[in-house]
């Protein structure tokens, strides 16, 4: 029973990432991925970089990985915004440029948080100043 929990545990983990390749086809097969590659390109790539990174996370800390990612639901409302409504271009790509924007904040929320409560954990100092050594004591 132990060795199905954690296949099972273990194929979870895969679920996140398959579903946004998903929607990074449905991104691929709107006409916009034609005239604005690279832009809709980053959006796909900053998605999984947020999935990697958290991956990592979950691996390190020993905690369960979430099957959904709320940080990748703005990408994937966009993504079928994309393809199946009438919306012009350019709303359809300020859109992509705003769940870029929301990408890149998420993960550097993420990347803050994680290190500073690492730091906190481990009694290590993050974004604050030392305090000068103690000449007293040292002589």
């Amino acid at each position: 029973r132990g060795r199905t929990a954690s296949m099972a545990h273990v194929v979870g983990s895969f679920i996140p990432g398959a579903v946004h390749i998903g929607f990074c086809f449905l991104v691929c097969s709107a006409s916009l991925y034609r005239k604005h590659r690279l832009i809709c390109l980053t959006a796909a790539l900053l998605g999984f970089a947020d999935v990697n990174i958290r991956m990592v996370l979950a691996g390190v800390c020993h905690f369960r990985f979430p099957v959904l990612h709320l940080t990748l639901v703005p990408f994937s409302l966009v993504s079928m915004l994309l393809v199946y409504s009438s919306l012009t271009e350019e709303v359809q790509l300020i859109m992509v440029c705003a769940v870029i924007v929301w990408q890149i904040v998420s993960i550097l929320w993420l990347a803050t948080d994680s290190i500073s409560r690492t730091c906190a954990h481990l009694g290590i100092p993050f974004l604050a100043p030392c305090s000068p050594p103690d000449t007293k004591k040292a002589s």
